[in-house]
């Protein structure tokens, strides 16, 4: 099935001898062929779209053949071609790349740089290889096999796309098989020991990323529901075939220091004497041998954050793509600290909403962007470390998604409430079509049922309509008890427009909802605009600005209260 927004039209694949530099999309106010002319050059300049996608000039050796990117800890972008080959290009520059191995590892799929200078992990089809860098000369001169395929019994690519790393060091690899013991499951890979499950309940499962946290995030299919001995509601009927989805890690927070533990400190460090700490009494059954560690087994996934389904994912999803922790704030325009995953052999990209709800992760997806070309679909896809450009591998080539300065009207998120729902959007909306709830077409199913057996919710007789004064976010007011944990819901909202009359550059909006809010949650500002950079809030000139204008008259059947907030 092919997808096209009309905010990002249609990515055409060009033939290598097109410059790399040419603007391979039309957007939403350019609407113009995505080869550029000479006298459209003032037009486009006075009035951007909101995002361009270019290819990322790479060496002319390598084009058409680049299978993975990533970046040093100074922020210098590491290239990974299908032979193994890799090259360097430093901060800043544009063009300038350097070869930095020229070791052949044939199968190369994915790479992780972020022990540079010293070192770099490829994965490869016969396994994982580390290359080091010993004379300190700017090229790996040293190679040094972590883990042959051979190993696990099979002479085919056991390992796809790029690891993770642990703080301690340790791989983290999704194996690329469908059965067997391996299947699954993420990977524990380290150099010393023997490998080990890290993480297990998929059926398929993608390598870690980053998430907007700090924690992990996943994409794969879960398990096919089993038959419980006690039914609940965040439960699908036994056997269904679940749709994919997204799971994520909050990181692990360390123990605060207690009171006691302060002064045993404190106690131990008086008693000494400035050399030595003094000898604590034994216990009797307290023996020479310190006991050993305790084992603990692999984390098991539990119910997905963000259900993905099949009508915007009909395949595996790979790897997801945040903004790093640190540069949530920065600028890839309305839908910064927001993430983004595609499918396998998908032409589809969709954009992701978390928000974390007493203690778990649950949150929204709708789509962003699809590409038309002959190659399958996208490979991978990687954040710059400043947050301003996502990097999409496709057909051999980096494509370069990064914000333009002009304007989108989208669904910005969705936020639940312990008063209801509030949606925000990247611009004013038409407040009286906002505030009529027969405009709100929501529908809920099952994670796995089909769309025919999505029933539609119904608002409470006694729901408010809530209008925040800039036309940003429009709330509706209720008990949320009427909400069901464990269901998807289906935001159609492409009967609001926004002021000016423009309609939603995307489709619906599906929220998974696990867990209902017991205290407040406060959300972010919509749109997120980082205040030491030039750009400012989008603004409707022709936005409504009195307070007096008439609502639509909401029916009986959905009657409501309309506040306007001041």
């Amino acid at each position: 099935m092919r997808f096209s927004s009309p905010v990002f039209g249609k990515l055409r694949r060009f033939p290598a001898s097109v410059p790399a530099a040419i603007l391979l999309a039309g957007w939403l106010a350019c609407g113009s062929p995505a080869y550029p002319q000479s006298n459209e050059a003032s037009e486009k300049e006075s009035n951007p779209g909101p995002y361009t996608i270019d290819a990322l000039p790479v060496p002319e050796v390598v084009r058409g053949q680049v299978t993975s990117i990533d970046f040093t800890p100074d922020g210098d972008t590491l290239l990974l071609a299908r032979d193994g080959r890799i090259w360097i290009r430093e901060k800043g520059a544009d063009t300038d790349w350097k070869p930095w191995s020229v070791h052949g590892l044939e199968g190369a799929s994915g790479l992780f740089a972020g022990y540079f200078p010293k070192s770099v992990y490829v994965v490869h089809a016969t396994g994982i290889t580390r290359l080091f860098d010993t004379t300190e000369d700017g090229t790996a001169d040293f190679v040094k096999s972590v883990i042959p395929a051979w190993r696990f019994g099979t002479l085919g690519e056991l390992f796809r796309g790029s690891p993770a790393v642990l703080p301690e060091g340790d791989l983290l690899l999704s194996p690329n098989v469908r059965t067997g013991a391996w299947s699954g499951l993420v990977m524990r890979v380290p150099e010393a020991t023997g490998v080990s499950p890290w993480m297990t309940g998929f059926a398929r499962i993608s390598a870690p990323a980053f998430g907007p946290d700090g924690g992990w995030v996943l994409a794969g299919v879960p398990k096919s529901a089993e038959p419980k001995q006690e039914d609940t509601k965040s439960e699908s009927p036994p056997g269904t075939e679940l749709p994919a989805a997204i799971w994520m890690l909050a990181p692990e927070v360390e123990e605060p220091e207690t009171a006691e533990t302060a002064e045993t400190e404190e106690t131990e460090s008086e008693s000494g004497s400035g050399s030595e700490p003094a000898e604590k009494p034994k216990k009797d059954d307290e023996s020479e041998t310190p006991a050993p560690p305790e084992e603990t087994g692999p984390i098991v996934a539990e119910a997905p954050a963000i259900y993905l389904p099949k009508s915007l994912m009909p395949t595996a999803p790979i790897r997801p793509a945040f903004p790093a922790f640190g540069a949530r704030g920065k600028r890839f325009g309305v839908f910064s600290s927001q993430g983004f995953v595609a499918g396998e052999n998908s032409k589809r990209l969709l954009r992701l909403m978390p928000e974390w709800v007493d203690g778990i992760w649950q949150g929204a997806v709708t789509d962003f962007a699809a590409i038309e070309s002959t190659d399958p679909g996208i490979d991978f896809l990687e954040f710059s470390p400043d947050g301003r450009q996502l990097l999409a591998g496709e057909g051999g080539q980096v494509l370069r998604i990064q914000p333009a300065g002009g304007a989108i009207f989208a669904v910005h998120s969705i936020h639940l409430a312990t008063d209801g729902i509030e949606i925000r959007f990247t611009r004013p909306i038409d407040r009286a079509k906002a505030a009529d709830l027969k405009n709100w077409k929501i529908k809920s199913g099952r994670p796995g049922s089909p769309p025919a057996d999505f029933g539609a919710f119904s608002f409470p007789a006694d729901t408010r309509v809530i209008l925040d004064f800039d036309g940003l976010a429009v709330t509706a007011q209720f008990s949320p008890e009427v909400l069901e944990a464990g269901k998807i819901y289906d935001f159609d909202l492409s009967a609001i427009p926004s002021a000016s009359g423009e309609p939603l550059s995307h489709g619906p909006v599906f929220y998974t909802l696990h867990r209902l809010p017991k205290t407040p949650v406060p959300a972010p500002r919509s749109p997120e605009i980082d205040e030491s950079s030039d750009e400012k809030p989008e603004k409707e000139n022709d936005a409504p600005e009195s307070e007096s204008e008439p609502a639509s008259e909401p029916s009986s059947q959905n009657s409501a209260e309309i506040v306007e907030e001041d």
